[in-house]
């Protein structure tokens, strides 16, 4: 059963949440830094083509945007806590909304 897309205000309680989580915790848990490492991995290599390249594109463009307003320490957190599958299935304004109150 295909998940829905998280809203604004649930990404960014999610987002809030886990990084007082995060905080407290000696580091991230396995697949969180897993999906850290494939992050950066994916923003210095590009998208590449194949089975979900749209989806990596829209992640990559998403995490290019993240990085050039609010630094690769929220790359970090929304790499970990949202991850590649949660923003492909965001829709565009939702990520441009996103972005703008993690401004906040």
């Amino acid at each position: 059963m295909p998940q829905n897309a998280l809203s604004v205000e649930h990404a960014v309680d999610k987002l809030v949440n886990a990084s007082k989580l995060v905080e407290q915790r000696p580091g991230l848990k396995p697949a969180e830094e897993a999906r850290v490492i494939d992050a950066f991995n994916l923003m210095a290599t590009g998208t590449g083509i194949g089975t979900g390249a749209k989806r990596r594109t829209v992640y990559l463009e998403f995490l290019q945007r993240v990085n050039s307003v609010l630094g690769r320490d929220k790359v970090v957190l929304c790499a970990a806590i949202l991850g590649p599958s949660a923003v492909g299935r965001m829709k565009d304004r939702t990520r441009v909304e996103l972005l703008h109150r993690m401004k906040e």
